[in-house]
């Protein structure tokens, strides 16, 4: 199944492609009307997510053939943090959800990191909760710093994971057996590909969930800290 899903993803790859570049052309005409600026930027939203969704099938591939490896710099991870949770800001005002990042390290830290597959990551797990939080709900991403380990949390209070899905959330390609539309997931693809990640971070991650309550991610991972100044833009930021 997986060499399939990776075979037909290869394929997909180049006619996306294809698609978005005109699209990122037409979005930088001056004469565009308002509803058609309107209707390009969706497009252009859903051509992204599948391209994305594409690329995560391939990782998971690479993962899976011990082919994925960290590319660690240094990171100022509080700006960087607050970046990645500020690009879902606007989904998160369109469904009225309070949206907020609880950080509890000092501003200053910095660490050996893999910024593009923690994004991944934290993408993966906030897309999820914002998909199954109601309207007016609340979503929070606490990041701490509990000695020798990392902890970062994404904590949501909305439909939350019946337990007999609980086990089998981070398994490739799970569909849940559940006939309630409002706890059905997805492709089963951005969790299988989170705890993977975590894996290759030396971490780990878990889930706590209650049925209609809401549902918390939990990752620890090593602390890679690195002693040096910070750039004027990471201060500036912070």
């Amino acid at each position: 199944k997986s060499n399939f899903f990776a075979n037909v993803s290869h394929e997909l790859r180049t006619p996306l492609t294809l698609i978005l570049s005109p699209i990122d052309k037409l979005l930088k005409e001056e004469n565009l009307s308002t509803n058609g600026l309107k209707l390009l930027n969706m497009i252009q939203k859903n051509g992204q997510n599948m391209y994305q969704l594409v690329n995560e099938i391939m990782d998971l591939t690479k993962l899976e053939a011990k082919k994925l490896v960290l590319q660690e710099e240094p990171v100022a991870i509080y700006p960087f943090l607050e970046r990645l949770v500020n690009t879902f800001n606007s989904y998160a005002e369109k469904k009225q959800i309070k949206l907020s990042l609880l950080y509890k390290a000092h501003t200053h830290l910095q660490l050996n990191l893999d910024k593009n597959k923690f994004e991944k990551i934290l993408n993966n797990l906030l897309s999820n909760a914002l998909k199954f939080t109601p309207e007016k709900g609340g979503i929070t991403v606490l990041f701490e710093d509990v000695g020798h380990v990392l902890q970062l949390e994404v904590i949501d209070n909305g439909a939350g994971i019946h337990p007999d899905d609980l086990p089998y959330v981070f398994d490739r390609y799970y569909q849940t057996k559940q006939t309630n539309t409002t706890t059905q997931g997805g492709t089963g693809i951005g969790l299988a590909l989170v705890h993977e990640l975590v894996k290759l971070f030396d971490g780990f991650v878990k889930v706590e969930s209650v049925l209609d309550q809401g549902t918390t991610f939990i990752i620890n991972f090593p602390k890679k800290q690195v002693l040096q100044q910070l750039g004027d833009q990471d201060i500036a930021a912070i």
